[in-house]
């Protein structure tokens, strides 16, 4: 009879199934780190055999572009790259929890700061991929279908471009990143509102921070959720009437398409011909 089926044993509350996962991931890399040279044959450094080699009974994740084995180097890497994993994740609760507790205490327009500072942190990754798919879509034949079919669909379809083709992929990449920023937006703040994500006020800022930005342009959309953010945090930490966060964007979109019809970023082409 095993430990489990002993009467009276109780499992701690804590060690659920993914829990239970979790550490059995985490202890078998810890595990590898220590026994690494015991469970490698190979130098990682040595050139043990063809180079892109297919995984075998002789090297079971194959070789690398110069002919080492990939098993080796995974093995023998982890022992560099989980320390600093360990740092970074210590480093990053002790960071994060120093500027959460003074971003709560002090609150108004300091705190307001320091959270939209963190806010533009957890946004990098996928706003730079986002970047990334815009410029290349610039520069693709997709982009150049995207625009044909936005111009003229029966004009694109006489060209032979694919329209369903062309909108369900464009409708995909769209839902993607909306996606990926709510997976971020969940794991972040582990509490999910329908009102926050799909808002009559969240619908109009997501069409606000181009046309302010700048529509068409890679940067547009950035610089205008800067603006955009940056103004409405600051007079929501002075003016707390409900309401007040869409009259202050309406007012934001008649002096952009007033002055800047090319939304900030055309300031800069602005300066240069200035």
């Amino acid at each position: 009879m095993t430990a489990l089926a002993r009467p009276g044993f109780r499992r701690p509350r804590w060690l659920s199934v993914p829990m239970g996962i979790g550490l059995a991931v985490v202890g078998f890399w810890l595990l590898a780190t220590v026994l690494a040279p015991a469970m490698t044959i190979y130098d990682p450094l040595d050139l043990v055999g063809r180079r892109l080699q297919a995984p075998g009974w002789e090297h079971w994740l194959g070789t690398d572009v110069l002919g080492r084995d990939v098993l080796s180097r995974t093995l023998h890497g982890a022992r560099n790259s989980l320390p600093i994993a360990v740092i970074v994740v210590t480093l990053a609760v002790i960071i994060g929890g120093a500027l959460g507790a003074v971003s709560g205490y002090v609150g108004g327009l300091t705190g307001a700061a320091i959270m939209r500072l963190v806010d533009i942190t957890l946004s990098f990754p996928p706003m730079l991929l986002a970047m990334a798919v815009a410029a290349w879509l610039r520069r693709s034949r997709f982009g150049a279908q995207l625009m044909a079919v936005r111009e003229n669909e029966d004009a694109a379809a006489a060209l032979g471009i694919d329209i369903v083709f062309t909108k369900t992929g464009a409708f995909s990449l769209s839902g993607g990143f909306a996606a990926l920023g709510g997976v971020v937006y969940c794991q972040t703040y582990l509490f999910v509102d329908p009102l926050i994500a799909f808002g009559v006020e969240r619908s109009v800022e997501m069409l606000l921070v181009a046309m302010i930005g700048g529509a068409g342009t890679v940067w547009g959309p950035v610089l205008g959720a800067l603006a955009l953010h940056l103004v409405a945090d600051t007079a929501r930490s002075f003016i707390a009437t409900p309401g007040f966060a869409p009259m202050l964007y309406g007012v934001m979109l008649l002096v952009i398409v007033g002055l800047l019809p090319g939304g900030v970023a055309s300031l800069g082409a602005r300066w240069r011909r200035a």
